[in-house]
């Protein structure tokens, strides 16, 4: 199948949604290409549209533009990309598998998908455009009470219904099999082995190099992150998305969609929390650094996002338990589990998930957008308070026994470590 019939034009578009009954044949449809469109580009890979019928129902049309076509092209070059083009078409179904699963464990937790055509990478899934990115809109002080409620129910269902706590062991090797991931270890190079207070290879303002130092020589520092290394690639625990920042979750007032799930396997539920919460801390010691706010509107958004961080945990933990008790009688594991001790495990192991994946976004490469959006000299005295949080944590995130003692602690830790502290 040559570029030409493989690929979806403008064109060709209406006819192919009509044709597998995504809208009716005597539908007006307007279709967009949201290359044009800057904002909305997933890098320049794939083909997308948005196509809207009159009555207002949309969707979006998603072509991957890197398998058939560049097999062929290899292959008349007398190369051969067999094995990574298998795996390109392994990744893409486990993407679609994990959208479609959480969707069923949590409706609407994921955008609905309409579609999948494996033969030509075609994806037709809810159009979610009438959201926005979490982490900017927190950027613009928006307050959305639901996301922890909603994400702490989201966590406790997914790590219940797939998991050893629910699942035999035939089961759960099954579950791991559909979804194994080639590309679930990308992200432990740059979190962990590479981390900013593990390595000096990024750059990161020169004032903060002694801190960084005494960081990278503390052994107790460096054995608690092999440790979450370690975790992050031999736990199996149950199905991750692993790259769980807000900006991979999409909202308004009543909605919230998590998406991208392109690097999702089995893992440590740890590593997901600490992802969604190291961008909720990253976006509260911004506005340490924002002069553009008052310092009583800081304060105010500040502890929202602390009243957020404490309903996941709570919603989580009344979820979790529920799920326990109402399937124990059916579950040897359950019947035999320590809940109390097995939550207070997962808490504390969120605390220092968040520590490290908080750190490991502070730098050049990988700048959060809460601290790039500041200019390069406020972002100082919030990269320095992240610094010196992470030692903290990653210390005596076993001091921590509740949600309420922890965002006790956050809330007092710039007034505990000020400017002056660091000579700003």
């Amino acid at each position: 199948m040559d570029a030409q019939q493989y690929y979806l034009t403008t064109d060709r578009i209406e006819s192919f949604v009509k044709e597998k009954e995504i809208f009716a044949p005597d539908a007006v449809l307007t279709i967009e290409d949201m290359r044009r469109i800057k904002e909305s580009v997933e890098g320049y890979v794939n083909l997308i549209y948005r196509i809207r019928e009159k009555n207002g129902r949309s969707v979006v049309l998603k072509q991957v533009m890197n398998i058939p076509y560049f097999r062929q092209l290899a292959e008349e070059n007398g190369e051969d990309l067999g094995e990574t083009v298998t795996m390109a078409t392994e990744r893409l179904r486990s993407e679609i598998s994990v959208l479609i699963f959480w969707n069923t464990l949590f409706p609407g937790i994921t955008p609905e998908i309409f579609l999948f055509e494996e033969e030509r990478d075609i994806i037709i899934m809810e159009d979610l455009s009438h959201l926005g990115l979490l982490r900017y809109e927190l950027c613009k002080m928006k307050r959305f009470p639901h996301v922890g409620d909603r994400m702490g129910q989201f966590f406790a269902r997914n790590l219940f219904f797939s998991s050893s706590l629910s699942l035999s062991d035939y089961k759960k090797s099954q579950m791991e099999r559909t979804f194994y991931n080639p590309e679930y270890a990308t992200l432990h190079d740059f979190i962990f082995n590479r981390c900013n207070v593990s390595s000096l290879e990024h750059d990161i303002p020169e004032e903060t190099l002694p801190l960084r130092r005494r960081l990278i020589a503390d052994e107790i520092v460096q054995r608690e992150i092999r440790r979450l290394g370690e975790k992050f690639m031999q736990d199996r625990e149950c199905l991750i998305h692993t790259d769980l920042h807000s900006s991979n979750i999409m909202v308004d007032e009543t909605k919230l969609c998590i998406i991208d799930t392109e690097f999702a396997g089995y893992g440590p539920l740890c590593q997901d929390i600490g992802r969604l919460l190291g961008s909720y801390l990253l976006n509260f010691f911004s506005w340490y650094g924002d002069n553009s706010v008052s310092d009583i509107d800081a304060a105010y958004f500040r502890a929202h996002l602390l009243t957020t961080i404490e309903n996941l945990f709570t919603h989580f933990d009344k979820e979790f338990r529920a799920l326990c008790l109402y399937y124990q009688k059916d579950h040897y594991t359950l019947r035999n589990l320590d809940i109390d001790a097995y939550l207070n495990r997962q808490f504390q192991d969120a605390i220092a998930s968040t520590a490290v994946n908080t750190v490991s976004r502070i730098s050049c490469l990988g700048l959060s957008y809460d601290l790039e959006r500041l200019p390069e000299a406020d972002r100082l005295y919030p990269i320095f308070l992240i610094l010196d949080l992470t030692e903290v944590l990653l210390k005596k995130y076993r001091n921590f026994r509740t949600p309420a003692e922890w965002t006790h602690f956050l809330r007092l830790f710039a007034h505990q470590n000020p400017k002056s502290k660091y000579h700003l």
